[in-house]
Protein backbone atom coordinates (compact mmCIF):
# COMPACT_ATOMS: atom_id res chain seq x y z
CA UNK A 1 0.00 0.00 0.00
CA UNK A 2 1.34 3.04 -1.12
CA UNK A 3 0.01 6.54 0.52
CA UNK A 4 -0.40 8.87 -2.45
CA UNK A 5 0.96 12.56 -1.03
CA UNK A 6 -1.97 14.13 -1.83
CA UNK A 7 -4.00 11.56 0.74
CA UNK A 8 -1.23 11.72 3.71
CA UNK A 9 -2.10 9.29 6.44
CA UNK A 10 -0.16 10.33 9.82
CA UNK A 11 0.21 8.31 13.23
CA UNK A 12 -0.90 11.18 15.51
CA UNK A 13 -0.43 9.36 19.08
CA UNK A 14 1.00 6.25 20.43
CA UNK A 15 -0.27 5.51 23.89
CA UNK A 16 1.07 2.22 25.84
CA UNK A 17 0.06 0.41 29.00
CA UNK A 18 1.55 -2.08 30.98
CA UNK A 19 0.25 -3.99 34.21
CA UNK A 20 2.51 -4.71 37.66
CA UNK A 21 6.31 -5.39 36.37
CA UNK A 22 7.98 -7.79 39.02
CA UNK A 23 11.43 -8.60 38.30
CA UNK A 24 12.13 -11.94 36.41
CA UNK A 25 13.36 -13.67 39.46
CA UNK A 26 10.54 -12.90 41.69
CA UNK A 27 8.50 -14.00 39.57
CA UNK A 28 10.01 -17.13 39.36
CA UNK A 29 10.99 -17.99 42.45
CA UNK A 30 7.13 -17.40 43.95
CA UNK A 31 5.22 -19.37 41.33
CA UNK A 32 8.56 -22.47 41.08
CA UNK A 33 10.38 -22.90 44.76
CA UNK A 34 7.53 -23.77 46.48
CA UNK A 35 5.14 -26.56 47.03
CA UNK A 36 5.43 -30.43 45.79
CA UNK A 37 7.84 -30.99 43.16
CA UNK A 38 9.76 -27.26 43.78
CA UNK A 39 12.57 -26.55 42.08
CA UNK A 40 15.91 -24.61 43.66
CA UNK A 41 16.25 -21.23 43.71
CA UNK A 42 20.21 -21.68 42.57
CA UNK A 43 18.50 -23.60 39.80
CA UNK A 44 15.80 -21.01 39.14
CA UNK A 45 18.48 -18.07 39.39
CA UNK A 46 20.69 -19.79 36.68
CA UNK A 47 17.96 -20.39 34.43
CA UNK A 48 16.99 -16.64 34.65
CA UNK A 49 20.40 -15.31 34.44
CA UNK A 50 20.65 -17.31 31.51
CA UNK A 51 17.70 -15.91 29.76
CA UNK A 52 18.62 -12.42 31.06
CA UNK A 53 15.08 -10.76 30.56
CA UNK A 54 15.37 -8.72 33.59
CA UNK A 55 11.39 -7.49 34.26
CA UNK A 56 8.10 -9.60 33.74
CA UNK A 57 4.96 -7.19 33.67
CA UNK A 58 1.67 -9.32 34.48
CA UNK A 59 -1.77 -9.03 34.48
CA UNK A 60 -2.27 -12.24 36.70
CA UNK A 61 -1.27 -12.96 40.42
CA UNK A 62 1.95 -14.62 40.61
CA UNK A 63 1.04 -16.76 43.91
CA UNK A 64 -2.40 -17.76 42.56
CA UNK A 65 -1.45 -19.76 40.13
CA UNK A 66 -2.45 -22.59 38.48
CA UNK A 67 -5.28 -20.81 39.14
CA UNK A 68 -5.59 -17.52 36.90
CA UNK A 69 -6.51 -14.67 38.53
CA UNK A 70 -6.14 -11.10 37.60
CA UNK A 71 -4.54 -8.85 39.89
CA UNK A 72 -6.17 -5.75 39.50
CA UNK A 73 -9.73 -5.68 37.28
CA UNK A 74 -8.62 -2.68 35.39
CA UNK A 75 -5.90 -5.13 33.64
CA UNK A 76 -8.49 -6.53 31.46
CA UNK A 77 -7.83 -6.56 27.84
CA UNK A 78 -11.50 -4.57 27.91
CA UNK A 79 -10.79 -2.17 30.42
CA UNK A 80 -7.26 -1.14 28.62
CA UNK A 81 -8.86 -0.64 25.45
CA UNK A 82 -11.07 1.70 26.93
CA UNK A 83 -8.43 3.33 29.46
CA UNK A 84 -6.09 3.86 25.75
CA UNK A 85 -9.47 5.38 24.03
CA UNK A 86 -9.45 7.75 26.72
CA UNK A 87 -6.23 8.49 26.90
CA UNK A 88 -6.16 8.81 22.33
CA UNK A 89 -8.80 11.18 22.19
CA UNK A 90 -7.59 14.08 24.52
CA UNK A 91 -7.01 16.22 21.20
CA UNK A 92 -9.85 14.55 18.66
CA UNK A 93 -13.24 13.95 20.58
CA UNK A 94 -14.41 10.91 20.39
CA UNK A 95 -17.44 11.49 18.21
CA UNK A 96 -14.98 12.13 15.21
CA UNK A 97 -13.06 8.64 15.83
CA UNK A 98 -14.96 6.35 12.87
CA UNK A 99 -13.04 3.29 13.11
CA UNK A 100 -11.63 0.93 15.83
CA UNK A 101 -9.32 -1.82 15.47
CA UNK A 102 -8.39 -4.59 17.39
CA UNK A 103 -5.80 -7.22 17.39
CA UNK A 104 -4.19 -9.92 19.88
CA UNK A 105 -3.83 -13.28 20.39
CA UNK A 106 -4.16 -14.02 24.12
CA UNK A 107 -6.87 -12.17 25.96
CA UNK A 108 -7.91 -12.33 29.60
CA UNK A 109 -11.31 -11.54 28.36
CA UNK A 110 -12.63 -14.65 27.05
CA UNK A 111 -16.40 -14.56 26.83
CA UNK A 112 -16.95 -14.63 22.89
CA UNK A 113 -20.53 -12.57 22.61
CA UNK A 114 -20.18 -9.95 21.88
CA UNK A 115 -16.96 -9.85 20.87
CA UNK A 116 -14.11 -7.51 23.05
CA UNK A 117 -14.34 -4.70 20.20
CA UNK A 118 -17.99 -4.67 20.82
CA UNK A 119 -17.78 -4.30 24.37
CA UNK A 120 -15.09 -1.58 24.13
CA UNK A 121 -17.35 0.55 21.36
CA UNK A 122 -20.17 0.21 24.03
CA UNK A 123 -17.91 0.83 27.07
CA UNK A 124 -16.27 4.07 25.36
CA UNK A 125 -19.32 5.38 23.26
CA UNK A 126 -17.77 5.20 19.79
CA UNK A 127 -19.90 6.08 17.54
CA UNK A 128 -18.32 4.36 14.15
CA UNK A 129 -19.36 4.88 10.38
CA UNK A 130 -17.89 0.98 9.53
CA UNK A 131 -18.35 -2.03 12.10
CA UNK A 132 -15.34 -3.05 14.03
CA UNK A 133 -12.45 -5.16 12.68
CA UNK A 134 -11.45 -7.52 15.26
CA UNK A 135 -8.10 -9.76 14.38
CA UNK A 136 -7.66 -12.68 16.68
CA UNK A 137 -4.70 -15.10 16.49
CA UNK A 138 -3.24 -13.94 12.98
CA UNK A 139 0.61 -13.99 15.34
CA UNK A 140 2.55 -10.87 16.58
CA UNK A 141 2.10 -9.09 13.09
CA UNK A 142 -1.83 -8.93 13.98
CA UNK A 143 -1.68 -5.43 14.28
CA UNK A 144 -0.32 -4.47 10.90
CA UNK A 145 -3.63 -6.26 9.43
CA UNK A 146 -5.75 -4.15 11.34
CA UNK A 147 -3.60 -0.85 10.72
CA UNK A 148 -3.98 -1.58 6.88
CA UNK A 149 -7.71 -1.11 7.28
CA UNK A 150 -7.48 2.03 9.41
CA UNK A 151 -5.44 3.62 6.49
CA UNK A 152 -8.06 2.39 3.77
CA UNK A 153 -10.99 3.96 6.01
CA UNK A 154 -8.89 7.41 6.83
CA UNK A 155 -8.42 7.60 2.84
CA UNK A 156 -12.18 7.07 2.12
CA UNK A 157 -14.06 9.11 5.32
CA UNK A 158 -11.17 11.28 5.74
CA UNK A 159 -11.69 10.59 9.56
CA UNK A 160 -10.00 9.25 12.30
CA UNK A 161 -9.10 5.93 13.55
CA UNK A 162 -7.66 4.41 16.49
CA UNK A 163 -6.37 0.71 16.02
CA UNK A 164 -5.73 -1.30 19.73
CA UNK A 165 -3.25 -4.26 19.85
CA UNK A 166 -2.53 -6.13 22.99
CA UNK A 167 -1.28 -9.55 23.87
CA UNK A 168 -1.93 -11.08 27.86
CA UNK A 169 0.38 -14.07 27.41
CA UNK A 170 0.35 -14.61 31.01
CA UNK A 171 -3.25 -15.37 30.82
CA UNK A 172 -3.08 -18.68 29.38
CA UNK A 173 0.51 -19.77 30.37
CA UNK A 174 0.55 -23.59 31.41
CA UNK A 175 2.66 -23.88 34.60
CA UNK A 176 4.37 -27.51 35.27
CA UNK A 177 6.30 -27.69 38.09
CA UNK A 178 7.61 -31.24 37.55
CA UNK A 179 10.94 -31.50 36.59
CA UNK A 180 10.33 -34.67 35.36
CA UNK A 181 7.75 -33.68 32.98
CA UNK A 182 9.17 -33.63 29.52
CA UNK A 183 7.24 -30.68 28.52
CA UNK A 184 9.03 -28.86 31.74
CA UNK A 185 11.37 -26.99 30.10
CA UNK A 186 9.80 -25.49 27.48
CA UNK A 187 6.85 -24.55 29.88
CA UNK A 188 9.59 -22.89 32.14
CA UNK A 189 10.91 -20.89 29.67
CA UNK A 190 8.27 -19.50 27.98
CA UNK A 191 7.01 -18.48 31.12
CA UNK A 192 9.90 -15.93 30.81
CA UNK A 193 9.84 -14.84 27.66
CA UNK A 194 6.49 -13.59 27.09
CA UNK A 195 5.25 -10.39 29.01
CA UNK A 196 1.80 -8.24 29.02
CA UNK A 197 1.27 -5.16 27.66
CA UNK A 198 -0.91 -3.23 24.93
CA UNK A 199 -0.56 -0.06 22.91
CA UNK A 200 -2.86 2.38 21.04
CA UNK A 201 -2.16 4.26 17.64
CA UNK A 202 -4.57 7.27 16.70
CA UNK A 203 -4.38 7.06 13.14
CA UNK A 204 -5.26 10.76 10.91
CA UNK A 205 -5.78 12.01 7.67
CA UNK A 206 -3.98 15.09 6.62
CA UNK A 207 -6.73 17.71 7.59
CA UNK A 208 -6.30 16.72 11.09
CA UNK A 209 -2.53 17.34 11.14
CA UNK A 210 -2.75 20.86 12.19
CA UNK A 211 -4.07 20.11 15.59
CA UNK A 212 -0.99 18.27 16.58
CA UNK A 213 2.16 20.57 17.18
CA UNK A 214 4.75 17.33 18.43
CA UNK A 215 6.01 14.68 16.49
CA UNK A 216 4.01 12.85 14.07
CA UNK A 217 4.45 9.46 11.78
CA UNK A 218 3.80 10.43 7.88
CA UNK A 219 2.97 7.10 6.81
CA UNK A 220 4.49 6.48 3.27
CA UNK A 221 4.02 2.85 2.67
CA UNK A 222 2.79 -0.40 4.33
CA UNK A 223 3.16 -4.03 3.39
CA UNK A 224 1.70 -6.73 4.16
CA UNK A 225 2.52 -10.80 3.28
CA UNK A 226 2.39 -14.56 4.30
CA UNK A 227 3.82 -17.35 3.57
CA UNK A 228 2.09 -20.31 4.85
CA UNK A 229 4.16 -22.23 7.63
CA UNK A 230 3.55 -24.15 11.00
CA UNK A 231 6.75 -24.30 12.16
CA UNK A 232 6.17 -21.94 14.82
CA UNK A 233 2.77 -21.79 17.14
CA UNK A 234 1.19 -21.88 20.24
CA UNK A 235 -0.38 -24.35 22.58
CA UNK A 236 -1.18 -25.06 25.67
CA UNK A 237 2.79 -25.81 26.77
CA UNK A 238 3.37 -22.42 24.98
CA UNK A 239 5.72 -21.59 22.07
CA UNK A 240 6.83 -24.39 19.92
CA UNK A 241 9.15 -23.64 17.26
CA UNK A 242 11.90 -25.65 15.12
CA UNK A 243 15.77 -24.84 15.12
CA UNK A 244 16.05 -23.37 12.27
CA UNK A 245 13.28 -20.59 12.75
CA UNK A 246 16.04 -17.73 14.00
CA UNK A 247 17.09 -18.29 10.24
CA UNK A 248 14.01 -18.44 8.28
CA UNK A 249 12.19 -15.68 9.63
CA UNK A 250 14.21 -12.83 9.39
CA UNK A 251 15.19 -13.83 5.68
CA UNK A 252 11.15 -13.62 5.42
CA UNK A 253 11.07 -10.68 6.74
CA UNK A 254 13.80 -8.88 4.80
CA UNK A 255 12.45 -10.33 1.47
CA UNK A 256 8.54 -10.16 1.91
CA UNK A 257 8.58 -6.75 3.81
CA UNK A 258 11.61 -4.78 4.45
CA UNK A 259 13.02 -5.04 0.95
CA UNK A 260 9.19 -4.21 -1.30
CA UNK A 261 9.23 -0.90 1.66
CA UNK A 262 12.95 0.26 0.32
CA UNK A 263 12.39 -0.47 -2.93
CA UNK A 264 8.65 1.50 -3.96
CA UNK A 265 10.62 4.77 -1.56
CA UNK A 266 14.02 4.65 -2.92
CA UNK A 267 15.25 4.29 0.55
CA UNK A 268 18.35 1.74 1.29
CA UNK A 269 19.03 0.65 5.03
CA UNK A 270 21.38 3.13 5.85
CA UNK A 271 18.62 5.94 5.20
CA UNK A 272 16.64 4.67 7.75
CA UNK A 273 17.43 5.77 11.17
CA UNK A 274 14.70 4.42 13.65
CA UNK A 275 13.74 0.46 13.45
CA UNK A 276 11.08 -0.85 15.68
CA UNK A 277 11.52 -4.54 15.60
CA UNK A 278 9.37 -7.16 17.00
CA UNK A 279 11.45 -8.86 19.66
CA UNK A 280 11.03 -12.40 19.11
CA UNK A 281 14.30 -12.98 20.45
CA UNK A 282 17.81 -11.97 20.63
CA UNK A 283 19.31 -14.27 18.33
CA UNK A 284 16.44 -13.27 15.63
CA UNK A 285 17.25 -9.74 16.07
CA UNK A 286 20.97 -10.56 15.35
CA UNK A 287 20.22 -11.96 11.77
CA UNK A 288 19.12 -8.47 11.07
CA UNK A 289 22.48 -7.53 11.65
CA UNK A 290 24.11 -9.56 9.13
CA UNK A 291 25.77 -7.80 5.88
CA UNK A 292 23.88 -10.84 3.79
CA UNK A 293 20.56 -9.33 5.14
CA UNK A 294 20.41 -5.70 6.02
CA UNK A 295 23.28 -5.18 8.11
CA UNK A 296 22.08 -3.01 10.39
CA UNK A 297 24.52 -1.85 12.98
CA UNK A 298 24.13 -1.84 16.26
CA UNK A 299 22.55 1.63 17.02
CA UNK A 300 20.33 0.80 15.03
CA UNK A 301 19.09 -2.67 16.41
CA UNK A 302 19.33 -1.01 20.00
CA UNK A 303 15.80 -0.09 20.92
CA UNK A 304 14.47 -3.57 19.89
CA UNK A 305 16.75 -5.37 21.67
CA UNK A 306 16.66 -3.28 24.85
CA UNK A 307 13.10 -3.58 25.30
CA UNK A 308 13.43 -7.23 24.81
CA UNK A 309 16.05 -7.53 27.44
CA UNK A 310 14.04 -5.37 29.66
CA UNK A 311 10.58 -6.96 29.44
CA UNK A 312 10.80 -9.79 27.01
CA UNK A 313 8.38 -10.75 23.93
CA UNK A 314 5.34 -8.47 24.15
CA UNK A 315 4.02 -10.37 21.24
CA UNK A 316 1.65 -8.72 18.91
CA UNK A 317 2.55 -5.04 20.82
CA UNK A 318 5.99 -5.91 20.72
CA UNK A 319 7.19 -3.39 17.72
CA UNK A 320 4.72 -1.17 18.61
CA UNK A 321 6.33 -0.04 21.72
CA UNK A 322 10.05 0.27 20.03
CA UNK A 323 7.90 2.81 17.95
CA UNK A 324 6.81 4.31 21.67
CA UNK A 325 10.18 4.84 22.37
CA UNK A 326 10.91 6.52 18.85
CA UNK A 327 7.41 8.68 18.77
CA UNK A 328 8.87 10.44 21.96
CA UNK A 329 12.36 10.90 21.25
CA UNK A 330 13.93 14.61 19.58
CA UNK A 331 15.09 13.47 16.57
CA UNK A 332 14.18 16.37 13.89
CA UNK A 333 11.74 16.13 11.19
CA UNK A 334 12.44 14.15 8.09
CA UNK A 335 13.83 11.17 10.09
CA UNK A 336 12.65 7.96 8.67
CA UNK A 337 11.50 4.54 10.58
CA UNK A 338 10.39 0.73 9.75
CA UNK A 339 8.21 -0.77 11.43
CA UNK A 340 8.27 -4.73 11.34
CA UNK A 341 6.71 -7.30 12.94
CA UNK A 342 6.37 -11.12 12.07
CA UNK A 343 4.56 -14.43 13.66
CA UNK A 344 3.13 -17.69 13.47
CA UNK A 345 1.47 -18.47 10.00
CA UNK A 346 3.63 -17.05 9.14
CA UNK A 347 1.57 -13.09 9.08
CA UNK A 348 4.53 -10.63 8.52
CA UNK A 349 3.60 -6.96 8.20
CA UNK A 350 5.55 -3.63 8.27
CA UNK A 351 5.59 0.12 7.21
CA UNK A 352 7.77 2.89 6.58
CA UNK A 353 7.39 6.75 7.87
CA UNK A 354 8.49 9.61 8.23
CA UNK A 355 8.43 12.20 11.36
CA UNK A 356 7.20 15.46 10.35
Amino acid sequence: MIIAENKAIYIADIQVILPTIYKAAEVVKRVYCNGPKAISESFAEKTVNRINIKYRPLIIDPDALPERKLLKQEYSSLQWGITLIDRLTQIIPKKEIGFFGLAYNVSSVTETLPNLSARIISKSRLNLDIPPDEKVSYGCASGMLVLENAINYCHRFNKPAIVYVFDQCSWAANIIKDRDNPDFKNSFINSLLFGDGGAGLLIIPSGYKKQFSGNTLRIHHLVNAFQPADTLYFDQNGLQLDDKIQDKIPELAVNKIVIPLMHETQESPDSITEWSIHQGGVPILEQFGKKSLLGLNEKQLAPSRNLYLKYGNLSSASAFFVLNDHFYNQKPAGTKGIVLSYGAGFYLGGFLYEKK
